[in-house]
């Protein structure tokens, strides 16, 4: 057992292996552990536990699923092709987070490389485009596999939904 005390410059890289790699709690010693860099080219995956993640560059998808169990991870940009073999998959109360500028003139958009591995690793991306926002802010999204809870179909629905959460944006308008 120890702690880790990672520099705003650090990247946290995980490399080819077949076997999953956990991030054990209070691994880091700040919360959140900020990185400049994550990379998954590990075919076992990775599960994060119960610590929040910033990374402040790039996010490097290879192969392999990173589980994020009951803390956020928040991410800037992708790197690579998510797809059922590389996305996030949110089993807990944590969620994937994606912070959003002011946006006057333009849009401002991001694809949320998520799924599920209920059953079968299913890639369920959420897309969100912010055609105006007054004030900068974050949304955090999440995946759940069963019907959702307020559906009153009984034959007629898809086994998913997607829980999305803001924090800080107003007057926003998205598609």
């Amino acid at each position: 057992n120890g702690t880790l005390t990672v520099g705003s410059a650090s990247s946290l890289i995980f490399n080819t292996n077949t076997n999953t790699a956990t991030i054990p709690d209070g691994l880091f010693t700040t919360v959140p552990a900020t990185f400049s860099g994550l990379t998954i080219n590990r075919a076992g995956g990775l599960v994060l536990g119960n610590q929040e993640i910033n990374v402040t560059g790039t996010t490097t998808l290879t192969i392999g699923i990173v589980t994020v169990l009951n803390a956020d991870v928040q991410i800037t940009t992708i790197s690579g092709t998510p797809d059922a073999t590389k996305m996030f998959v949110t089993l807990g109360t944590g969620k994937l987070k994606k912070s959003f500028p002011v946006v006057t003139s333009g849009s401002s958009s991001f694809t949320f490389p998520v799924g599920d591995i209920t059953d079968v690793a299913e890639y369920s991306p959420y897309y969100i485009s912010f055609t105006a926002n007054s004030v900068a802010g974050i949304v955090a999204v999440g995946v759940t596999n069963v019907k959702h809870p307020n559906n009153a179909e009984t034959d007629n629905y898809i086994k998913r939904y997607w829980t999305i959460a803001t924090t800080g944006l107003t007057n926003y308008t998205y598609n």
